[in-house]
């Protein structure tokens, strides 16, 4: 029997297949990577905040108001729906990943206001961590940066969502930019003897999805360039702000407001 021109010999028939084998062991990369990077994030917000928060029966520990405990559990269920969210996606459960998606953008909203929130009643109660030479007004920029950088880039990965590679990149990335007030309270001792530490550990969490692009697509996606680019540049100018007058006269109008709404 001849074989006619659409059979497995052919490039009509093969490309299809070859197109799959190809994709097939690069989504279960990514699958291993995004989840990997989830569970990293997740055991790096858990040890950050285990004394102070997960763990404060045990240590002890009380938080100072109803607002940080509110603020605590909004991020915390960011974090846990980030897992569940990359489960799904690899898991192939795109529709009930959707759905969540809706609940994760109001989500994302209430932290951004809490974010805030919890950051000026810090202010207002005189806090820093020691090692931060420009006292409680200059730290007010770091909280209020590493919010404004976590809500620029979910808008972005909201906005983005019918593209799944630029979506999944940004809401990563977002979620990265939260982890240096858990990486501060590491309780190891060179991440307080620098303040700078926190900024290095998050930038190698960036500079990890630079090497997933070169792994898999051999080549540097958009997202990860403009938004890895985003979240390094807010994070090195976070402190030269916050220890300029112009910023600690801004962040004691703000604690005035505040104490006025009180």
């Amino acid at each position: 029997m001849t074989a006619s021109p659409t059979t497995a010999g052919s490039p009509a028939a093969s490309a299809p297949r070859d197109r799959s084998a190809v994709a097939g062991p690069k989504r279960r990369v990514a699958d291993l990577y995004f989840g990997a990077m989830a569970l990293l994030i997740l055991g790096t917000v858990f040890l950050g905040f285990a004394r102070s928060y997960y763990l404060a029966g045990i240590y002890h520990t009380h938080l100072p108001n109803l607002l940080i405990h509110v603020h605590a559990v909004v991020f915390s269920a960011w974090i846990v729906l980030f897992c569940v969210q990359t489960a799904l996606v690899a898991r192939r459960n795109i529709s009930l990943h959707r759905a969540l998606g809706f609940a994760g953008a109001g989500l994302a909203v209430a932290m951004v206001g809490l974010g805030i929130a919890a950051a000026t009643d810090s202010l207002a109660r005189g806090f820093a961590p020691r090692e931060f030479p420009f006292g409680p007004l200059g730290f007010y920029s770091v909280p209020i940066f590493g919010i404004t950088t976590f809500a620029v880039l979910i808008f972005f990965g909201i906005y983005l969502r019918s593209n799944g590679s630029a979506h999944k990149r940004l809401v990563l990335l977002a979620t990265i930019a939260l982890t240096s007030a858990a990486i501060d309270r590491w309780p190891v001792a060179f991440i307080h003897q620098e303040h700078f530490m926190s900024n290095v550990i998050r930038d190698l969490m960036v500079l990890s999805i630079v090497v997933f692009d070169f792994s898999t697509i051999r080549r540097l996606h958009r997202a990860t360039l403009l938004g890895g680019l985003f979240v390094m540049a807010m994070g090195q100018i976070t402190v030269p702000i916050g220890s300029t007058a112009a910023w600690q006269k801004i962040a004691s109008s703000v604690l005035h407001v505040w104490a006025n709404l009180r």
